[in-house]
């Protein structure tokens, strides 16, 4: 039965000679892998298979198919300056790897979508972008993966332990000493217009991405990081 759903492109990989493999998250039916054709015809859509690309999705979503043809595809909204600016691509592309490698649910979840969903587009349309925009997303998806930081920084509980995910009075070799800890809870309270300074942004996103590590099987090796700190920091 035919059924439409918005999708996010996460991950394409060239098939054949004309063909793609792509997966996406979906709003309807979570993690889905579509076969599309016809990439290199007068009518090609492959520009809308870019990391990230917001979709709409037309096909026969039957329960147990691997590879799923798509009747229709539309481009829900084009991502015109994230493709154009250099500092807004190295973003995107970091955003890009860090979703793919941490969801791993295959069941749809709408809240974690309609975030995903947002995010893309405030990357887009955000004039200028804010420099600590890659690190208050990762600290709020971190509540739609289950281990948003528990309590706040306080004189009393002035450490974070990145194993529990919470803030404390016990400092351990898994734990974010006073400053970096309110770094981290600073940063959960950020607004638009505060910032952080170079040097804070590079820790911060360097004990985030242990934090990640530490509560995600297998999430490692974020090869566009590199790219990130460069730009970023």
């Amino acid at each position: 039965m035919l059924s439409s759903t918005k999708a996010i492109v996460l991950k394409t990989t060239k098939y054949a000679e004309n063909s793609l493999i792509v997966k996406c998250y979906t709003e309807q039916f979570g993690l889905k892998t579509y076969i599309i054709g016809g990439v290199h015809g007068k009518k090609s859509k492959a520009a809308f298979f870019l990391p990230l690309s917001l979709l709409e999705l037309h096909a026969n979503h039957k329960e147990g198919t691997k590879l799923i043809r798509p009747k229709e595809i539309q481009l829900v909204a084009p991502l015109l300056k994230v493709h154009t600016d250099f500092s807004k691509g190295a973003v995107l592309l970091f955003l890009n790897e860090v979703i793919y490698k941490a969801i791993r649910e295959e069941e749809a979840n709408p809240e974690l979508f309609t975030f995903l969903h947002k995010s893309i587009l405030e990357l887009e349309i955000s004039e200028p972008l804010n420099a600590n925009f890659h690190l208050k997303f990762l600290l709020d998806f971190t509540r739609y993966l289950g281990f948003y930081p528990q309590g706040k920084w306080s004189e009393t509980e002035p450490y974070f332990d990145l194993q529990e995910g919470i803030f404390t009075n016990v400092i351990s070799p898994l734990s974010l000493d006073n400053e970096q800890a309110l770094l981290l809870n600073n940063t959960m309270n950020l607004r638009q217009q505060t910032g952080l300074n170079r040097e804070e942004r590079k820790i911060l996103l360097a004990k985030l991405m242990l934090y990640f590590e530490l509560h995600l099987e297998g999430f490692k090796n974020i090869k566009s990081l590199d790219v990130l700190y460069q730009i970023h920091q």
